[in-house]
């Protein structure tokens, strides 16, 4: 193609042109606009969190008010959830259940991997939210 102040361009060059930088545009629109791999991944994660918690609510009505938009985060008790962490820990690890002997043998049920990796993922979720709720979250004077 020649340069265009040298020369005037030819009706093709201009096609040709005209179609490169509309290929560029959208190809630039579309990396924008599509999500990455792992925004992807994320994406699903959340999905499969958000249900698992959704579940759990209708299952134990009145018990998950986690789902509550009022829910008092700081106010959670980090040792219950600690405990149930490690107890979905056991439940996605089972082999290593007697490194755990406070845990009570009987509640824990082990269920395929996939549902011990949401159920595990919640709980570190949880744990995470109501250390933040606690600790970055809270106004100065309830910060321990």
């Amino acid at each position: 193609m020649t340069d265009i102040e040298d020369e005037p361009w030819t009706l093709e060059e201009v096609k040709r042109a005209v179609r490169e930088v509309i290929v560029e545009r959208d190809e630039a629109i579309l990396k924008a606009v599509q999500p990455s791999v792992l925004e992807r991944s994320l994406d699903e994660f959340r999905d499969e969190m958000l249900a698992k918690f959704v579940r759990r609510k209708d299952k134990h009505p009145g018990e998950s008010s986690v789902t509550d938009d009022n829910y008092d985060w700081a106010a959670t008790s980090l040792e219950d959830l600690e405990h149930h962490l490690v107890s979905e820990f056991v439940e996605r690890f089972p082999q290593y259940r007697n490194r755990f002997p406070e845990l009570n043998q009987a509640d824990i049920t082990v269920d395929a991997k996939e549902t011990e990796d949401v159920d595990m993922a919640n709980l570190c979720f949880a744990d995470w939210k109501a250390r933040k709720a606690r600790i970055i979250d809270a106004k100065p004077e309830k910060k321990p």
